[in-house]
């Protein structure tokens, strides 16, 4: 005979259970319902819900004795009143769920990182102060370089990362209460106080047995006679793919493509093409130590860290982390590819609790332990207890992982974020960012408050392109790699109200330019700036170097100028010229040297003038010739001085002063002796032709264009 006991934190006891629904299942959450009466019909719901609560069914003792039963504690979610009776009995109807139920109802945003997956999930449970049993190999879940929860309930959290980690999670039952010869109102007094066992396993399989012998099968089995069995035994076989394979990709090594692949030898043809393919980018990143000399033990590749990149953990590609992961996924796909499904009376046959059945025609029932993966129980008190049950077989080589059914958040879109860190620039050695999200409630502003982000530059090349690593504070547009809030990757920036504009709009709506500000502490406003003026007859192309500016032209620069070239250099200016150096002028070239001019030719000076050459020496002019000076003139030659004029060779001279003429020679021969000396007369080079000029005729020939005409 079922007994029930149905126990409330509140201390509820006027309830007599009439009817119970169990449900429960593999990584589920259990929920029982209940439909009890009470004299009471105007009992209080609210203190009864998001209590705790407790059901009890005693189904006698086993053959040794022992109380037979189950237990399942928790909270209650759910209290309705089914029908009032003010003269008789009420009937209310209540659902009982362990508190872990709880975290179905907080949606959140947060980050993790550098945590396993058992470590993110103990916080998480902590938080709630949910205590819960590991069942696993620590050495199989590394630490992990950032996961997020985005947007998802806790329990949605929780459960999407236990599967990714290939980790079930179940209720066992807590002690049973001894309640022969306890008082009723010992029985109210007895609140809820340990809820159903939480306990996450990764290795079910390993788990031990029911005790006792195998629980017999029987096609007609009598209800009454309280002993176990197990009938309408449903045994059902599926086809399932034979293949996982895991795709991931690590920007550290682009060029090579991890993957691994776990596969299960079937002898036909056609099964054998049945296949899983997944593509993450991230499922092989796991964090590994280094060893002394700086290089990665083990693992997908080995390379030096970088120290900026690499200062909160060493994250790379482990082949062995995606050889696990396609088994995980293998085991997943093929968990059910035997089960059997059945109905029985016995209350203990709870998800994940091994067992044996015997006596059943069909011999691969008895060749090996079943594990139980879901249970529904009906009971009443006018009624035998039934129960209907699904199980797996447990054979050798068999590994329990649970279905990937909980979906991961798709994030369509971009976000903005603020770019946090240490100083007025912090990147790492592949020009990544930190950020705080807007919906992140936890971080600080810090460099601590994400992972490093990769940034989205115009240009990305093998050592060439374009780039401009966001700065602290400023607003940034972040989208993920196929929609993953684990995968974040920066495509943009926005101005806001603190990050303004560089040129006040909509005045300069025209304006085209990159601006940029000197760093670190730059109190002066310095910048440098390339800028684009589009206005209708006030275009303009702009450029500033804050301080100095390097040109580099590897073979010819050419320049073209319509109008006016102005050049102002507050200093000095340099010239060098290692080979020739040529320049035309159409009409005048004016130079005005305010200090002095200092010229050394170490070989020739030509100088053609077409008409007239003038100069004026304001005070003297000396000229020295190592050889000849020739002075030839094609009608007059005048050299007048104001006050004398000297004509000297050795010792004999001529001076011509106001007082008159002095000759002294050695000899003076006047119309007699002697002859008239010869020069070499001028003979300048030729000047290059302006048609000779390559970088003329390039710019003559730009002329041809039209659109290349002078502005005004």
């Amino acid at each position: 005979m079922l007994t029930f006991t149905l126990q409330f934190q509140s201390g509820e006891k006027s309830m007599s259970v009439r009817r119970v629904e169990v449900h429960e299942s593999l990584s589920e959450l259990f929920a029982v319902e209940v439909w009890a009466r009470s004299m009471l019909w105007d009992l209080e719901l609210e203190s009864l819900v998001g209590g705790g609560a407790a059901l009890q069914i005693m189904a006698g003792a086993d053959a040794e004795g022992n109380p037979v039963g189950r237990r399942w504690q928790g909270v209650c979610s759910h209290a309705q009143q089914v029908q009032a009776e003010p003269t008789g009995l009420s009937t209310y109807y209540f659902r009982i769920v362990p508190r872990l139920w709880f975290l179905t109802q907080r949606r959140n945003y947060r980050i993790y990182q550098h945590q396993s997956i058992p470590d993110i999930l103990t916080s998480l449970l902590a938080d709630w102060e949910i205590e819960a049993e590991w069942v696993i190999d620590p050495a199989a879940h590394p630490k992990l370089e950032y996961k997020v929860q985005h947007g998802e309930s806790d329990y949605a959290f929780f459960c999407r990362l236990l599967e990714e980690a290939g980790i079930t999670h179940r209720f066992a039952d807590p002690e049973l209460e001894e309640e022969m010869g306890a008082s009723d109102e010992a029985r109210a007094r007895t609140s809820p106080a340990k809820d159903s066992k939480l306990t996450l396993c990764d290795h079910l399989e390993s788990g031990g047995k029911r005790p006792g012998r195998a629980i017999p099968h029987s096609d007609n089995p009598n209800r009454s006679a309280e002993k176990e069995f197990v009938t309408k035994l449903r045994l059902s076989r599926d086809v399932r793919p034979h293949i996982t394979t895991v795709r991931g990709y690590d920007f550290r090594k682009p060029s090579l493509e991890p993957e691994a692949s776990a596969r299960k030898d079937v002898g036909s043809n056609t099964t054998a093409r049945l296949e899983e393919y997944y593509y993450e980018p991230g499922a092989f990143s796991v964090r590994r130590d280094v060893d002394g000399d700086g290089h990665y033990i083990g693992g997908y590749f080995e390379r030096a860290p970088t120290v900026i990149a690499d200062r909160e953990g060493h994250y790379f590609s482990d082949v062995e982390r995606g050889v696990e992961t396609s088994k995980h996924a293998l085991s997943r796909v093929r968990a059910d590819l035997r089960a059997v499904h059945f109905d029985t009376n016995v209350l203990d046959l709870y998800p994940g609790r091994l067992f044996e059945v015997d006596q059943h025609p069909h011999p691969d029932i008895g060749k090996g332990p079943l594990l139980a993966t879901a249970l529904e129980i009906i009971a009443s008190t006018d009624e035998p207890l039934r129960a209907t049950g699904r199980a797996i077989f447990c054979n050798s080589g068999f590994s329990h992982r649970p279905v990937r059914k909980t979906p991961k958040p798709i994030v369509s879109g971009v976000q903005t974020a603020t770019v946090v860190g240490d100083g007025e620039v912090y990147t790492d050695e592949f020009g990544r960012v930190r950020v705080q999200f807007h919906w992140d409630r936890d971080g600080n502003n810090d460099k601590y408050s994400s992972c490093w982000i990769r940034v989205s530059q115009p240009w990305a090349g093998r050592g060439f392109g374009m780039i401009a690593i966001p700065r602290v504070g400023q607003e940034v547009l972040v989208a993920y790699v196929d929609g993953d809030p684990d995968m974040p990757i920066i495509v943009g920036r926005a101005f806001n109200a603190t990050e303004v504009v560089p040129y006040p709009l909509p005045a300069n709506s025209a304006v085209t330019g990159w601006k940029s500000c000197s760093t670190p502490g730059s109190t002066a406003g310095g910048y440098n700036e390339i800028k684009f003026d589009d206005t209708v007859d006030r275009e303009l192309f702009y450029t500033r170097a804050e301080r100095d500016k390097h040109q580099l032209v590897k073979r010819d620069l050419v320049e073209r100028t319509l109008r006016n070239k102005l050049s102002k250099v507050d200093g000095d200016e340099h010239d060098y010229v290692v080979d020739n150096r040529r320049r035309f002028v159409g009409k005048t070239d004016n130079l005005h040297v305010q200090g002095s001019r200092f010229q050394v030719v170490d070989e020739s000076v030509s100088l053609t003038v077409g008409k007239n050459r003038n100069e004026l020496i304001n005070v003297n002019h000396a000229m020295k010739a190592g050889q000849d000076v020739h002075i030839e003139a094609g009608l007059n030659l005048v050299i007048e001085a104001g006050f004398k004029l000297t004509l000297k060779v050795g010792g004999n001279f001529i001076d011509i002063h106001p007082g008159g003429v002095d000759i002294v020679g050695t000899i003076v021969n006047i119309n007699s002796g002697g002859t008239a000396g010869a020069g070499r007369g001028a003979q300048p080079e030729k000047v290059f032709d302006k048609e000779q000029s390559l970088e003329v005729n390039v710019l003559e020939a730009e002329r041809a264009d039209p659109q290349d005409e002078p502005s005004p």
